[in-house]
This record gives C-alpha cells, sequence and structure tokens, in this order.
C-alpha cells in the first residue's frame, strides 16, 4: 500500500502522543550519540532534533545521555561513511512474576538508521516499492530522508556482537524526514554573484534529488529545466536517468516555498511531525520532523 499521513506537532500540547507507535518513539529516544556538555546537549542537529522529539513523546534522559527511562545504550556505532549507517544496541530490564518468584527479564533491541538505501539491503524482507517511492518523493521536496530499523537480539550473548551481524536482517521502522530550507535571501545573492560572472555549484552530501530542489529553490537550477542524474548500478556500471522538471513558477522577488515536482507530496510545516503508515499490525512509519 501507500503509505498515509498523520499529523502531530510536537510543539503543541494538546497534540496525542498516541499517533506515534511505541518502537518509533523508543528508535527517535535511542538511535543517536548525542552528549552533554554542562547542561548543554551537543550533536549533530538532526540528532538533537530526534532527542527534543523523544523528550516531548516523554522521555527522560540522564546527564551522560545513555540512560532514556528504562532503556540503556549498551553500545553505539558511530556513523559509517562506507556503510551510511550508524547504529546502538539498546538494553532493558524489566521486572517479572515466575510462580510467584520476583526477577529481572532483560531485553535487548539494535536499532540502525542511515540513507533508505543503505536500510533497505539490510533489512530481513524486501521492502514494497511503495516505501522507495515515497523516500524519493520527499527527497524531491527538498526532505533530508533517513531510514531506521531494528530488530530484537538475544541478550543473553552480546559479549561479541560484530556490527556487520547487528545492522542485518533488520525489520524497517520509519522514514525521518528533516528540512534545511535555504535563507530568504539565497536566491539573490546566488543572482548577485552571477550578475558579476562568477559561476555558482552545489557540492552536497544530501541525496542528489534533494540537492536539486534545494538548486531549484535557489534558481541554481532555472525553473523548467530538465535535470538528469548519474548512478552505478549493482554491477558497477554508470547509469543515467532524467528526472521530472519542475513547472515553470512565474517571476519572484524571493524563492518558491515549495519546488519539487508537481506530483511530489508538499513539505512539512515548521514544527510539525507526520507520521506515515502501512495497514496491517506491524505497521512501519515515516516521521518528519520540520
Amino acid at each position: 500500500g501507500v503509505p498515509a499521513v498523520v499529523a502531530w506537532d510536537m510543539h503543541d500540547p494538546q497534540a496525542s502522543a498516541e499517533k506515534v507507535p511505541t518502537e518509533l518513539r523508543l528508535a527517535l529516544a535511542v538511535t543517536h550519540t548525542v552528549s552533554r556538555l554542562g547542561y548543554r546537549m551537543i550533536g549533530h542537529q538532526v540528532e538533537l532534533r530526534m532527542v527534543e522529539a523523544a523528550e516531548a513523546l516523554g522521555f527522560k534522559f540522564d546527564r551522560t545521555m545513555k540512560f532514556a527511562n528504562d532503556w540503556h545504550l549498551a553500545k553505539q556505532w558511530t556513523f559509517d561513511h562506507h556503510s551510511m549507517t550508524m547504529s546502538v544496541l539498546a538494553m532493558h530490564e524489566e521486572e517479572e512474576s515466575a510462580e510467584g518468584v520476583q526477577g529481572r527479564e532483560r531485553e535487548a533491541w539494535v536499532f540502525v538508521k542511515g540513507s533508505f538505501e543503505a536500510i533497505a539491503a539490510r533489512c530481513a524482507e524486501r521492502l514494497s516499492a511503495a516505501w522507495e517511492q515515497e523516500a524519493e518523493a520527499q527527497s524531491k521536496a527538498g526532505c533530508y530522508v533517513i531510514a531506521v530499523a531494528s530488530k530484537k537480539v538475544d541478550a543473553r550473548n552480546l559479549s561479541n556482537l560484530a556490527r556487520e551481524d547487528a545492522e542485518a536482517g533488520l525489520s524497517l521502522v520509519a522514514l525521518l524526514l528533516f528540512r534545511n530550507e535555504p535563507k530568504s535571501d539565497s536566491a539573490a545573492a546566488i543572482a548577485e554573484l552571477r550578475s558579476g560572472g562568477v559561476e555558482c555549484v552545489m557540492v552536497t552530501g544530501d541525496s542528489a534529488l534533494t540537492g536539486v530542489a534545494v538548486a531549484e529553490a535557489t534558481f541554481l537550477i532555472p525553473s523548467g529545466h530538465r535535470v538528469i542524474l548519474a548512478d552505478t548500478n549493482a554491477a558497477g556500471e554508470l547509469e543515467w536517468r532524467s528526472l521530472t522538471p519542475a513547472k515553470p513558477k512565474p517571476a519572484a522577488a524571493g524563492p518558491p516555498s515549495h519546488s519539487g515536482p508537481p506530483d511530489a507530496p508538499p513539505p512539512p510545516l515548521p514544527g510539525d511531525i507526520s507520521l506515515d503508515t502501512l495497514p496491517g499490525p506491524t505497521a512501519s512509519g515515516g516521521f518528519s520532523l520540520a
């Protein structure tokens, strides 16, 4: 099926957090490498927004940022530019009663986040085409798309858990969507540089589709112009594809508010969080932090 969107504003105290699935809440709370310097949280802006969302969902962190409510970050694998992933091992202990005897049961989960392509390749089951289409559509709309996946692991045998094994056999949890809008004067600044004979180019670490959306918004790519992308396939061969051009836009004093293709979904509004879910009891989701 096609993911549906349910909006949730983390800044609205009346908004119901029940719309956010439990596994997604936990992923936001633990899949990060945020630390503290005094009372200030330090980390990548994407991960800081994730922690803020987790706090709005009721998670409380200790000074080390290693404990979130009853969960403990037992191991962290930092972002790897080769695999395009980062991952954590999260531990939870809950009391249980077996035949009247009180005990402690340990629960262990691995959460992995990274590019959609990297996460899809590490899932136990092939993802439906709807998820790939959603990721591409959101990238075209200018969103920075991160996929999050998870799996439960045996809490009794973790001492030799290697990263490669931890990041295999996953189940998709969500697509996290982030927006970093160009400044209001970016288009004018680029136009002024061009008028002085300066050639302007873009270098980005984001998805090429996101880069195209930003380039269209700042008129690095003139309105309606054709864009061709090159990539390598599984065999290492170079492949080319043409993107659907955006609709021509009337002249304006500043950059347009939305420069994605005509069939792309509208971008999330500032402060909004949207949740994409597939039908079924084990539905995964897409989550948008604006």
